[in-house]
C-alpha cells in the first residue's frame, strides 16, 4: 500500500456516521461511573500499601542497624602516674591513708623534704604501731622512734628477707621480725610506691602482718602540690616549711580527743627569717601584755629570746618563737615583726579536735 491509497482510506473512515446501536445511554453512563470508583478505590488502596510498606522497610532497617555491633572502641594510652617529686614541701603534700586495722586511733603524720611519715597507735602501752614512710625520688629510707616510747628499731636483717605481695604493680620485699607475741605479728614491707621512690611500711604486734602492710601500702595516697588540711589559715614566712608534724588522738581526752600542730620554718641568709609555731589543744595559763590583732597576747623573753604565745579558742593553744637569719639587731627586729604579722592574720577556721573540719 503506497501513501496516497493509505491517506484515502484514512479520509474515508473519519467521514462515516457512527452505526445507531441498542445500548441505554443512561445505563452506559452508571457503568463509567462504577469504573471510576472502582479505579478510585484500587488507588487509594495501592497509595496505602505502599505508606505500610515504606514504614515496615524503614522499622526493619532500624533494627538492623541497631542490632549491629558498634565498633570496637580503641582504648587510649592509660595516663601516666605523676612522679615522685625530688623532694616534698610539707606546705602543700598531703598523705592519706586508705586503709587501718580497727582501733588504730592516734596517729602522728610528719612531714618534711626527704620524705613524709605515719605513725599510729591504739594506745601508748599495747605495743601495737604501725609506721609507714614514703622516701623522695632517689632518697632512702628512714627509722623514726617508736610512738609507744620502745627503743628506735634497728635496721633488718637483709638474709631474713622474703619475697612479698605485688605492691601498686611492683614487686615488694618483706623483713619478718620475731617478737613475743607470735609469727606473722611484726616486719617490715619494703616496696616502690612511685618510679624511683621506696616506701616501707613496719608493724608490730599485729596480726597477719605482711598482708595488712601490702594492704597498707597498696592504698594509701600521696597528693603533691595540695595544700596540706588544717583547722587554721596563717600567713606564710618568705623561707619554704622545712617541717611539719600533726599529731591526733582520738581518746586522748575526754570527750573528743586531741591535736596538735608543730610547723619549722628555718631562716635562710638572703631569704627572711624563719619561726617556730605551735598550735596545741590545751588551755594555758596566760598574763597578756599586749594585743595584736584580734589577740591578746603574752610576750616572754628568757636569755634573749622572745616567745609570744595566745589563746585563740578556749583550747586552743598558740605559741610563736621568731628564728632570725643573724644575730644583729636589724634581722633580729624582722624576726619579730613576721612573728606579729602571722599572729595578726591568724585564723581559725575549722575545730582542732575534728579533723573532718580540718580544709587546705
Amino acid at each position: 500500500m503506497n501513501e496516497t491509497t493509505l491517506r484515502t482510506l484514512l479520509h474515508d473512515v473519519a467521514a462515516e456516521t457512527p452505526e445507531t446501536t441498542a445500548v441505554d445511554s443512561y445505563l452506559a453512563a452508571e457503568t463509567a461511573r462504577r469504573q471510576l470508583r472502582s479505579r478510585q478505590r484500587l488507588v487509594t488502596i495501592g497509595a496505602a500499601a505502599l505508606v505500610l510498606l515504606v514504614t515496615v522497610a524503614a522499622v526493619v532497617v532500624a533494627a538492623v542497624v541497631r542490632d549491629r555491633p558498634a565498633p570496637p572502641v580503641v582504648p587510649g594510652p592509660k595516663p601516666s602516674a605523676p612522679p615522685a617529686p625530688t623532694a616534698f614541701d610539707p606546705a602543700d603534700t598531703r598523705l592519706q591513708m586508705g586503709f587501718l586495722p580497727p582501733g588504730f586511733d592516734r596517729w602522728v603524720r610528719r612531714l618534711e623534704s626527704p620524705g613524709v611519715r605515719f605513725q599510729t597507735t591504739k594506745d601508748n602501752t599495747s605495743g601495737r604501731e604501725i609506721d609507714v614512710y614514703l622516701a623522695a625520688r632517689g632518697a632512702r629510707l628512714a627509722s623514726a622512734p617508736r610512738m609507744d616510747g620502745f627503743a628506735e628499731p634497728t635496721d633488718p636483717n637483709p638474709d631474713d628477707r622474703i619475697a612479698g605481695p605485688t605492691v601498686r604493680g611492683r614487686e615488694s620485699t618483706w623483713f619478718p621480725r620475731d617478737i613475743a607475741a607470735g609469727k606473722n605479728r611484726a616486719g617490715e614491707l619494703r616496696f616502690t610506691w612511685a618510679p624511683g621512690a621506696l616506701g616501707s611500711v613496719t608493724l608490730w604486734d599485729v596480726g597477719d602482718a605482711m598482708n595488712v602492710a601490702a594492704k597498707i601500702a597498696e592504698t594509701l595516697r600521696v597528693d603533691v602540690g595540695v595544700p596540706t588540711a588544717l583547722p587554721f589559715t596563717m600567713i606564710r614566712p618568705k623561707v619554704p616549711l622545712t617541717r611539719l608534724e600533726i599529731a591526733h588522738y582520738d581518746r586522748y581526752s575526754a570527750p573528743d580527743g586531741a591535736s596538735a600542730f608543730s610547723f619549722v620554718y628555718s631562716a635562710k641568709d638572703e631569704v627572711g627569717p624563719g619561726i617556730d609555731i605551735q598550735v596545741d589543744t590545751v588551755t594555758a595559763a596566760l598574763s597578756p601584755d599586749r594585743r595584736i590583732g584580734p589577740w591578746q597576747v603574752d610576750t616572754v623573753n628568757r636569755n634573749g629570746a622572745t616567745s609570744y604565745s595566745f589563746q585563740a579558742e578556749p583550747e586552743t593553744f598558740v605559741q610563736l618563737r621568731p628564728r632570725a637569719e643573724r644575730s644583729s639587731a636589724e634581722e633580729i627586729q624582722a624576726a619579730l615583726k613576721l612573728t606579729e604579722d602571722i599572729i595578726a592574720s591568724f585564723r581559725m577556721t575549722g575545730k582542732m579536735r575534728h579533723p573532718s573540719t580540718w580544709r587546705s
